[in-house]
């Protein structure tokens, strides 16, 4: 009988957290996404430059294959993208 009684204090405590995380989920759910896009073009090329930098250094630790060929692949595209002479100017004034 009284092990009856502790289930149900801790069924009751279980489902009271859960209805908690539910309201909370859906309190997130009802906030709007804010998507932000850049401005111009140089500041897109640049974010791209960094994201293919950081997912050739996330692929560069994968000991497989694929890892490497996605590696290799970013730094392809990072190549592709920084023989373009805007781009190159564009780099040498940020860094003066």
């Amino acid at each position: 009988m009284r092990a009856i009684g502790i289930l149900r204090r801790d069924l009751s405590r279980i489902g009271g957290m859960m209805e908690a995380e539910l309201k909370s989920q859906a309190q997130s759910a009802r906030s709007p996404l804010v998507f932000e896009q850049p401005l111009n073009e140089r500041m897109r090329t640049f974010l791209r430059l960094d994201y293919l930098y950081n997912q050739a250094l996330y692929h560069n630790e994968k000991a497989s294959q694929w890892g490497s060929r996605a590696a290799v692949a970013s730094l392809l595209d990072i190549l592709a993208i920084s023989t373009r002479g805007d781009v190159r100017s564009d780099v040498l004034k940020e860094s003066r």
